[in-house]
């Protein structure tokens, strides 16, 4: 079983690899718009994260490029199943009503602690 902490160390340590310095970037976005961490909120609210992106970068290609190349790619392939990559994304499109279907597949996936 693979736990949420170990998914948030697979996303910050894959974001710090292919982009050195947007990690704090986007932290502070989180920070600042929603006043949580972007790992707390990653596994929480995902959809706000989105909704974050697209508020800072106004365009939401570029904050669906963030979410599915720099989140939600690097949590699926600690987990092995990136086919999941864009039914995830669909999902959180959806606002808070996927953020709880989000969660249940990370469980069904063997996640701990969602």
């Amino acid at each position: 079983m693979t736990s949420v902490e170990e998914l948030r160390k697979a996303v910050r340590n894959y974001i710090m690899l292919k982009s050195p310095g947007l990690y704090e970037t986007l932290d502070y976005i989180c920070e600042q718009c929603l006043g949580e961490n972007l790992l707390t909120l990653l596994f929480s609210n995902p959809s706000k994260v989105l909704h974050a992106l697209f508020q800072h970068y106004r365009s939401w290609d570029t904050a669906y490029f963030v979410m599915e190349y720099l989140l939600i790619r690097p949590m699926l392939l600690n987990l092995n199943r990136l086919d999941l990559e864009l039914k995830i994304l669909e999902l959180l499109s959806r606002n808070s009503a996927g953020d709880e279907e989000f969660k249940r597949i990370l469980r069904e996936l063997g996640v701990k602690d969602v």
